[in-house]
């Protein structure tokens, strides 16, 4: 009996092997013999980067490009200009007789659309010249991937001033709340800045991420397979982590109402800054999925930084504006916690259409 025991429970080791271990392997090893490595949320131009080293804003879309690049799993064209905005002809510093320039600020639900024209700065725009068919109207995108306020703060500052705006539009917010939580604990900072500061130090702090895995950590990040399957288990995003955590424990996470007095900041300088040259700036909390608002932080941080921006529109006089449930109504199309489809930025232009109708910040 214990002899039929023995060969049956080998039968099955054998059979594992044969149908399990062997198969992984072989694919494994195929893999990494034929499969180029690249970053999985990357382009499938090498040309572009979405977050291009750039002085003072820390990074921005790679200038004078016309790439395609993957954006939730669908094949995104990209043209920027040599400002790096994703607008796809040149602006001139100087405006026509006439012409009406607005700015739109934010991160990558501003940036994202699958052309250009998609966009909710591009059918903004679109929508507006129907609306004035005798005067030239620009919608410029500006957004960044990853960008938080201060760095919107910076590139008004540095860039978008140039040009001589007449309407600065903000649509951020949940960037100083994910960047704060998932990337970089210190408020400000730029999206993983903890990851270049410690690459800037000899990479001691990288090193000793990697010799604090685990056999099975270890053997799960450098195996192609996994890491297709989860590329949250890759080597890059295993350090990234626990860089934050080692970071996060010298510094304590901001409370929510520091991000959210933090946001509030920026876009009153924004407004001041956009007032002293001649512009008018309105700013939107931008909306997040509902199927994820009961998640970690994110309720509270909207149900803060909503009671401050009514606050700060009813007792201060300026255009802030929530945007959190705006989609509600019309159904919605977010493939994640924030990022919506192109179906969802109609929506949303057509929304920011008739708000800056409603205050007179358009010519009637």
């Amino acid at each position: 009996m214990q002899l039929l025991i023995n060969m049956r429970f080998r039968r099955i080791i054998a059979y594992f092997f044969l149908a399990v271990i062997l198969p992984f392997c072989a694919v494994e090893i195929l893999l990494r013999l034929f499969d180029d490595v690249e970053d999985f949320s990357v382009q499938l131009n090498d040309q572009f980067d979405l977050r291009q080293p750039e002085p003072y804003i820390m990074f921005q879309p790679t200038a004078d490009s016309d790439s395609e690049i993957i954006i939730s799993d669908e094949i995104s064209h990209v043209k920027t200009n040599s400002a790096g905005f994703r607008y796809d002809v040149e602006v001139p510093l100087q405006k026509d007789n006439g012409e009406i320039r607005i700015f739109m600020l934010g991160g990558s639900v501003v940036f994202n659309g699958l052309k250009n024209s998609t966009t909710i700065a591009g059918i903004l725009e679109k929508r507006l010249q129907k609306h004035y068919p005798d005067r030239k109207i620009r919608c410029i995108n500006t957004g960044i991937v990853s960008a938080n306020s201060d760095q919107l703060l910076v590139l008004l500052v540095k860039k978008i001033v140039d040009f001589r705006p007449d309407i600065i539009l903000v649509l951020d917010g949940f960037n100083d709340l994910n960047i704060a939580y998932n990337y970089e604990p210190r408020l400000g900072y730029p999206y993983n800045w903890v990851t270049i500061e410690n690459a800037q130090k000899q990479n001691a702090v990288i090193r000793r991420a990697i010799r604090e895995l685990s056999f099975i950590d270890s053997w799960f990040a450098t195996s192609r397979i996994i890491t297709k399957l989860n590329p949250s288990w890759s080597f890059e995003n295993r350090i990234v982590q626990s860089i934050y955590i080692e970071t996060s424990e010298l510094n304590s996470l901001p409370e929510m109402g520091e991000i959210v007095n933090h946001l509030m900041l920026n876009w009153f300088k924004m407004d001041l800054i956009s007032k002293g040259f001649g512009a008018k700036m309105v700013a939107l909390l931008q909306p997040m999925n509902p199927k994820a608002r009961s998640l970690a932080h994110y309720k509270p941080f909207y149900e803060t930084a909503n009671t401050v921006i009514n606050k700060m529109r009813n007792e201060n006089g300026l255009h802030f504006y929530s945007f959190d449930r705006i989609l509600y109504a019309n159904g919605f199309d977010f493939y994640d916690v924030v990022h919506t489809r192109d179906n969802s930025h109609i929506v949303l232009a057509e929304k920011i259409e008739d708000l800056l109708f409603k205050i007179d910040f358009l010519p009637k």
